[in-house]
């Protein structure tokens, strides 16, 4: 009996030699397309972490493989669904770089100048990454001026603007409420130049107007500004602000 179970053991021994021996010699001619199918399966269900795990292991150990192009722009996508943003550019960069003729190169560049603005703070930081952002988006069009990704470019643009337009707005109100108004006139004009067609530049030349109305000897300056206001944004929350500030100026 005793020399049944040792023949039994050894048979386990034996047998689990074997499949790992097949486990080792499937993996060593194929283990890169494994690695690559579970990583896009993962990919597929939106299980990002798990995706980046094993498709940046493929990446890092297999940078020659038929389907690299592919597994890098995934690991890109599974970096920025996660909102690791600084990542997902760096792989989206990768992939510009290194696969420019591949099937993924102009939405990965498209993909770099989104990480970017994803990756800005609030307004009231340092807004280097929405301008690096914006010249990715700039850069795009330059370059790419017939890409299916166009209007998204020039919609990252917008945001862009938008953003840098609104840290500058921010400001001036600070400087409203610490009674500076040239201060404030300053950085209006800022921008209705810098920034002309965000939605900022109304609110800043109805914030200018209010700034020149403070300031006795430039309340004429006022009413020309409420003016153009009700001229150029008819319609609007703006104007009708802009009218009833004019009104007062007029009792």
């Amino acid at each position: 009996m005793r020399n049944f179970a040792v023949l039994i053991f050894l048979l386990t021994i034996l047998i689990g030699c074997a499949n790992e021996s097949a486990v080792k010699l499937q993996a060593g001619a194929s283990k890169a397309d494994i690695i690559f199918t579970r990583g896009k399966e993962y990919f597929d269900s939106g299980k990002w972490r798990k995706a980046i795990d094993v498709l940046s292991e493929y990446v890092y150990s297999y940078p020659y493989h038929d389907d690299i192009a592919g597994g890098t722009f995934m690991l890109a996508e599974s970096y920025f669904k996660s909102e690791q943003f600084d990542l997902a550019a760096g792989e989206y960069r990768r992939i510009a770089q290194r696969f420019e003729d591949s099937e993924f190169a102009e939405r990965a560049e498209i993909m770099i100048g989104e990480s970017f603005l994803a990756a800005s703070p609030r307004t009231d930081l340092e807004q280097r990454k929405t301008e690096t952002a914006l010249e990715y988006f700039r850069d795009f069009i330059t370059y790419h001026p017939t890409s299916e990704f166009i209007d998204q470019a020039e919609d990252g643009i917008n945001r862009c603007r938008e953003k840098l337009a609104k840290k500058e707005f921010d400001t001036a109100k600070i400087y409203f409420k610490l009674k500076q108004p040239e201060s404030v006139v300053l950085y209006a004009d800022l921008i209705a130049e810098e920034y002309n067609g965000t939605s900022f530049v109304p609110e800043a030349m109805l914030l200018k107007g209010r700034a020149y109305s403070e300031m006795l000897e430039l309340v004429d300056s006022a009413v020309k500004v409420f003016e153009e206001i009700i001229r150029d944004y008819p319609d609007t929350e703006t104007a009708e602000e802009a009218a009833e500030l004019l009104h007062k100026i007029g009792e």
